[in-house]
């Protein structure tokens, strides 16, 4: 055998050897399902969604010799199809954790399927408070609830305008007709002035009976528990039909969608979000900025979408047995929480956040501009 083989004989051994190495300390692969609303009326606010659980992932991927594999699914906006979705995911043994869903109607029809298969879910969006009242035990979410958000902008606008006459109105959905009832009561027992209730499906577009019926009563303010799709063509057909009342919302209407389908007739709403202000905190900072360099503006829940998913990044990294049941043993654990871009992540016994961050915008030249509260 000659020198040059030689070595060459000892250069393979040696790459062979690192290689070995190297797997042996690379650790195991897990598989993770990402859930949103991709396709349908809600898909801009799904995208963006999803878009902040991948990039929590990617960073991962990236910085680590972990791997967690994740798959898109589109849920429509639609419960049935959650369902079915979720019937997939948990009878794939492969995925040991959900982020998901986007809308509170989805993941209320999803839950009960997750929580017989032990499915650690982190919820990034849903706010309806009945989804972790039913004593399942593997659902966290990240936002305040609408029990937290709908009297905070209730008792906001008593602080602002404590006798104006008001009117509230909600899509029919899980979320709308949830906020709605939790502004009511907050607003009814703290002595405001409500003038009407009344409830529209979203899917007809035309609201121009109810606002029509809404103008008789004079309403200085119009409460809208709804999602974008119904609370941008409300808003318009407000102003055409000369309801010069101010449109109060929650989370459902933050967003570009909202701005740009409401166009000039959005100018004055005042809407409740829950996810914090980019410039908040350093993380914060930086994650705006990493979102709009890989995927564009952030549209509304992108960093709840990137907080569910290190919730359950957390969780797998510290969890010794990396299965379902691990998983939610981990997050229930005493002393488990993250530090998210929204802030301090730690969960009661039910699966909510203890942190409730909540902020309040108006629409001055079709921006959301945070109001001091």
């Amino acid at each position: 055998m000659n020198k040059n083989y030689a070595w060459l004989v000892v250069c393979i051994s040696l790459i062979i050897v690192t290689g070995v190495i190297a797997f042996g300390f690379r650790k195991p692969a897990v598989y993770v399902a990402i859930v949103s609303s991709l396709t349908g009326t809600l898909a801009e606010n799904g995208k963006d969604t999803a878009n902040g659980a991948k990039m929590a992932f990617d960073e991962l991927n990236l910085d680590s010799n972990a791997i967690i594999h994740y798959q898109l699914f589109d849920d429509q906006g639609d419960p049935k199809t959650a369902v079915a979705i979720a019937n997939q995911i948990c009878q794939d043994s492969r995925y040991i954790a959900v982020v998901g869903h986007l809308t509170s109607g989805c993941m209320s029809a999803a839950a009960e399927v997750y929580a017989k298969n032990g499915m650690p879910v982190a919820m990034p969006v849903p706010t309806n408070p009945r989804i972790t009242q039913l004593g399942y035990q593997s659902l966290f979410r990240i936002p305040p609830t609408d029990d937290d958000q709908a009297p905070f902008l209730a008792l906001y606008l008593l602080s602002k305008d404590p006798i104006a006459p008001v009117a509230i109105v909600n899509d029919l959905t899980s979320y709308g007709l949830g906020f709605a009832n939790a502004f009511r009561d907050k607003f009814r027992s703290a002595g405001g002035n409500i003038v009407a209730f009344e409830g529209a499906k979203k899917e007809s577009r035309d609201y121009k009976t109810l606002i029509a019926k809404l103008k008789e009563l004079h309403p200085k303010y119009v409460v809208i528990g709804a999602t974008y799709d119904m609370g941008a063509p409300f808003v318009r057909q407000m102003k055409e039909m000369g309801l010069k009342a101010t449109a109060i919302a929650g989370d459902g209407c933050y967003g570009s969608a909202f701005l740009q389908q409401a166009g000039n007739a959005g100018e004055g709403s005042i809407v409740s979000f829950i996810a914090p202000d980019r410039g908040v905190s350093p993380k914060a900072v930086k994650f705006f900025k990493e979102y709009e360099r890989k995927y564009g503006k952030v549209v509304s829940y992108a960093p709840l979408g990137y907080d569910a998913a290190e919730v359950i990044i957390n969780a797998i990294e510290k969890a010794t047995d990396k299965s379902r049941k691990g998983i939610v043993s981990e997050i229930k654990k005493q002393g488990f929480f993250v530090d998210g871009v929204t802030g301090r992540i730690e969960f009661n016994n039910n699966g909510d956040n203890k942190n409730k961050n909540i902020s309040i915008y108006v629409v001055s030249n079709n921006k959301f501009k945070l109001l001091n509260q």
